[in-house]
């Protein structure tokens, strides 16, 4: 905003001009407007920060509970999904690879047939030297030494048999040695610590996790008091209907039976509800309904008095304009 501007329109409006207080003036809405707007992008960018940094740690917690299950490090992990990346295939592909590996390594090593059929026709042996069962990256590496003896539908063949995504076909028959190599330097040069990252992403989840819980938990506590309060103020409100004195009159307009239009929802055991209250009271009550079936079931042995008006509720065209008949009951004990 300039203060040439700001004077020529109010002077255009009649106003005289203090030009060293218009110029203060528009000093000051220039600084608030600047202060304003810093303080926009400071929250911009920490809210892209955060949810980048939340990004990182669901990706970050994924790895390390995929390093859990299959026994593998993060590094590792991260390593083959980097040649699996530059060889036409994708992380995800990998990481299903070594968790398929290890779940059918564990059940050919608790004895089940197909699955020891399944590596002993490709030519993997599960166990190592010492007879523990390998790891999923050992078996990765003994899967690529297999296949290298196979033509490329045995190959196809032997990824099917083993659930392995087809296009980590190119991975598992080139040499990858350089992509490893290219990997470790970018990991050297930027000092990078994967099991670090990683568990701190699942300290970090683990955290979000309980402070999730323990604010759900919380409203629980605040909630149940709410609604206790709410419970004995409706209690309370329905008692002094009841003990209200003989010389009380309650007029009800409820809404009206079987008809929509209406902002509240007012269902037939609400009605019921009413009645009962009404029934209990020392003063006198009045209730405006439609005469139908339903209204003059519900109030039974009451006092019912047929109206000279009819009404129209809701509806459009021709059921708008069909008139309604309406009664009003008396209560009085």
């Amino acid at each position: 905003m300039s203060a040439n501007i700001l004077q020529s329109y109010l002077i255009k409006l009649g106003t005289s001009v203090d030009r060293k207080g218009l110029d203060g003036f528009v000093g000051a809405v220039t600084s608030g407007i600047s202060t304003v707007a810093k303080f926009g992008a400071a929250a911009a960018a920490f809210a892209s920060v955060h949810a980048g940094m939340m990004k990182l740690a669901s990706s970050e917690d994924a790895l390390n509970d995929l390093s859990e299950r299959v026994g593998v490090s993060v590094e590792n992990i991260e390593r083959l999904g980097y040649v699996a990346t530059l060889s036409g295939s994708s992380t995800g592909a990998l990481q299903n690879a070594l968790e398929n590996l290890s779940g059918m390594a564990g059940r050919a090593a608790m004895g089940m047939e197909g699955a020891e059929r399944i590596f002993g026709d490709i030519g993997l042996n599960i166990r190592n030297s010492s007879g523990s069962i390998k790891s999923a990256t050992e078996l990765f590496e003994d899967l690529k030494k297999a296949l290298a003896g196979m033509d490329r539908n045995s190959q196809i063949a032997a990824l099917d048999r083993l659930r392995i995504d087809r296009s980590l076909l190119q991975s598992l028959t080139t040499d990858a040695s350089g992509l490893k190599a290219e990997f470790d330097e970018m990991a050297k040069a930027t000092g990078v610590d994967f099991e670090k990252t990683a568990k701190a992403a699942s300290d970090l989840n683990d955290e979000v996790d309980k402070t999730g819980t323990f604010i759900r938990l919380t409203t629980k506590v605040f909630g149940a008091d709410l609604m206790g309060q709410t419970t004995d103020m409706l209690r309370r409100f329905r008692g002094w209907i009841r003990d209200n004195g003989e010389d009380t009159l309650f007029y009800c307009d409820p809404p009206y039976i079987g008809t929509a239009g209406y902002a509240c929802r007012f269902t037939m055991c609400d009605h019921e509800r009413l009645r009962d209250t009404l029934a209990t009271i020392k003063g006198k009550a009045i209730v405006s309904l439609n005469d139908c079936p339903e209204t003059r079931q519900l109030y039974d042995g009451w006092d019912i008095r047929e109206l000279g008006v009819s009404y129209s509720v809701g509806g459009r065209g021709a059921d708008r304009r069909k008139r309604n008949g309406e009664v009003v009951i008396r209560h009085c004990p």
